[in-house]
């Protein structure tokens, strides 16, 4: 998506955020995803996302005029797997 949009003139900034340590043994995930602690979990990760998504997009915001962008700020999650 981000190659696609420069295609177009758009300057993209992608963030890699954080993410959760997922238990290595298969049995530790399946008692965790059975357990109300998954939730916990969930929270736990979106705090951390916010802790890194919210300091970036200040940055970029700060230094867009010295970076010569038109500053239009779109936000999009998205989850790689494979």
């Amino acid at each position: 998506m981000p190659r696609r949009l420069t295609e177009h003139g758009l300057t993209v900034f992608v963030l890699r955020y954080r993410l959760a340590a997922t238990p290595r043994a298969d049995e530790e995930f399946m008692r965790l995803a059975s357990s109300s602690a998954i939730m916990d979990a969930v929270e736990a990760q979106s705090r951390v996302a916010k802790d890194d998504v919210f300091p970036a997009l200040r940055i970029v915001r700060e230094r867009a005029s010295a970076w010569g962008v038109m500053l239009v700020v779109g936000m999009r999650k998205s989850r790689l797997t494979g």
